[in-house]
């Protein structure tokens, strides 16, 4: 489980938060509203990096080694060319020069196609989005994760019509916004008033674990204190968040019992708090191991058995995983 599946900063830019579900990124963001829509993603702009920590933002390209050499070795060869011949060679063979002089390149066109090789602009990547929590190793694993050795491609594929959804997750009371912030205190300084409002910002639109926020405030350039003192200041029910948080996984994307609870631990919930937020959802495993079936043979080909493997190591049971199996054919 090397990519975590979840609602990360857009790299885009052009929304508030966009889905990873693992393996790529999908069409869906949510905008600075709350509000969840589609957006698709143009071709080969944004580049993912496996196992690289989401919250580091970085910019960077090279010029490509072939393009520098090429220019090099063109630049050398025109001013060769340029002083390749005597004065008096020049004027003896000026005739036939004017007579091919339609045909050859001048040494300063060839110097400028060399520059123009030379400093082509390299390709801009963009490295996966920074958000607020540590990646761990043990994170959900992408589509294409473990694929056992002996997998064998299935005869038919097919989308079998026991595939249903899982069952309806019921939103509840409290996964709004969280409990009103307390009042500020008179001995609050500029930087905590200011780590304050930026907490009750982000609850606003989204679902953090208490860790969570704060390591989101620490990543704003607040310090560890004045983003502590931020947080706490929102009395937000943690438990709370944590339903809200499995549901907008569970919306977008399907997962194990266990799975969806290491998911919310990563996210820096408790145990106790992830627990709770998943069994709040009141899932169909059995329906969510058929839509992981589903989403393998999507994207690869898999044995009987080496697609049950791959569900047991996402966290079904043996008994969800067989019945996932089942559901899509194999």
């Amino acid at each position: 489980m090397n990519n975590p599946k979840g609602w990360f900063d857009d790299p885009y830019k052009r929304h508030l938060r966009r889905y990873f579900d693992g393996d790529k990124w999908t069409d869906q963001v949510q905008t600075a509203s709350g509000e969840v829509m589609s957006d698709p993603i143009e071709p080969a702009s944004v580049a993912t990096k496996s196992g690289e920590s989401w919250w580091k933002k970085k910019l960077g390209g090279k010029v490509p080694v072939w393009a520098a050499i090429l220019g090099a070795v063109v630049l050398i060869g025109a001013i060769g060319n340029a002083f390749e011949e005597s004065p008096a060679e020049q004027e003896s063979s000026s005739a036939e020069r004017e007579g091919t002089s339609a045909e050859a390149v001048p040494a300063e066109d060839a110097t400028e196609e060399t520059l123009i090789v030379s400093t082509a602009v390299p390709a801009t990547t963009t490295a996966v989005p920074a958000t607020t929590t540590a990646a761990p190793a043990t994170t959900a694993a992408p589509a294409t994760t473990a694929a056992p050795a002996t997998t064998a491609a299935p005869a038919t594929t097919a989308a079998p019509a026991t595939t249903a959804a899982p069952a309806t997750t019921a939103a509840p009371a409290t996964t709004a916004a969280p409990m009103t912030t307390a009042p500020p205190s008179s001995s609050e300084t500029v930087s905590q008033a200011n780590a304050r409002a930026e907490a009750a910002s982000y609850l606003r639109y989204s679902n953090f674990s208490r860790q969570g926020l704060i390591d989101q405030l620490e990543y704003e350039g607040y310090s560890t204190d004045d983003a502590t003192y931020g947080v706490d200041a929102q009395n937000a029910d943690w438990f709370a968040q944590a339903v809200g948080e499995a549901e907008s996984y569970l919306k977008y994307s399907s997962f194990s019992r266990s799975g969806l609870i290491s998911q919310l631990e990563y996210e820096g919930f408790s145990q106790a708090e992830a627990v709770h937020g998943v069994d709040a959802q009141n899932a169909d495993w059995f329906a969510q191991a058929a839509l992981e079936a589903q989403s393998y043979l999507d994207y690869g080909s898999f044995s009987r058995q080496g697609l049950i493997d791959q569900l047991l190591y996402e966290g079904f049971s043996q008994a969800e995983a067989e019945y996932g199996v089942n559901a899509v054919g194999l």
